[in-house]
């Protein structure tokens, strides 16, 4: 990803939805948005399923942070929006 900073941040929390996880990521893909003005951030949750190997299929369109153990935290500052570089 660019070093300037995005016009969209786009989050995907996820704990355990590695069978839809790729379908969401794909969808946003699928944007008529410029990919260097957003970006992809997925929060997984601890997941103890594929997730992690299924999004790192995307490289570097998407930024992946794996918190170390489930902690049922669905706000944004939990994890996802403090990493968000807008």
């Amino acid at each position: 990803m660019s070093s300037r900073k995005p016009l969209v941040s786009v989050l995907i929390d996820t704990y355990n939805y590695g069978c839809y996880v790729e379908e969401a990521i794909d969808s946003v893909l699928m944007q008529e948005f410029p990919a260097h003005d957003r970006e992809i951030l997925v929060v997984d949750d601890g997941s103890m399923d594929d997730t992690a190997e299924r999004v790192r299929k995307f490289g570097d369109a998407v930024s992946y942070f794996r918190k170390a153990a489930a902690s049922g935290c669905e706000r944004p500052e939990c994890g996802g929006g403090t990493r968000s570089r807008i």
